[in-house]
């Protein structure tokens, strides 16, 4: 089980397309993290060889279910460059973009059907610039600039 994790959790990693710095740093290996109750991995990481040290570049989360829930690149242990999450069914829950573990970038939620839920920009960790909220079927319902409070995301 241990080893079918280990080739899957590489496979994918190898056909990612190669978007920040941490892609470029030849894999080595990759190792659960933590479990679930139930035994299934809940994170795993996956490591590279930088400056001939062991060093973890890619993160990979996964639901009890053992279905994926989240990926993303990891710099000095620390989220960097370009995160998704998934719902358990499969379906896109979110992306975005990190820097030195802050998020940096756009951000966009999506409803369980797909659609846009909330979409906005974050400098260094903070919510910049207009923050835009969707229905279900995709229409803007609200708007608001440098966001301090956001509605709750799992409605």
């Amino acid at each position: 089980m241990l080893r079918l994790i280990k080739l899957v959790a590489l496979g994918m990693f190898f056909l990612m397309s190669c978007n920040n710095a941490t892609d470029k740093i030849p894999i080595v290996d990759s190792g659960i993290i933590e479990l679930w109750d139930n035994g299934q991995p809940r994170v795993v990481w996956v490591y590279g060889l930088s400056n001939g040290e062991k060093v973890a570049i890619r993160e990979i989360q996964y639901f009890a279910s053992g279905a994926k829930s989240m990926e993303g690149s990891l710099l000095d242990e620390k989220r960097h460059g370009e995160w998704k999450s998934w719902y358990e069914d499969g379906n896109l829950w979110s992306e975005g973009s990190f820097r030195e573990g802050r998020r940096h970038g756009k951000g966009i939620v999506y409803h369980s059907n797909g659609i846009k839920f909330i979409e906005g920009t974050y400098l260094n960790g903070q919510r910049v610039g207009t923050w835009l909220w969707y229905d279900k079927e995709g229409n803007v319902i609200s708007e608001a600039e440098g966001l301090s409070i956001a509605p709750d995301i799992h409605q």
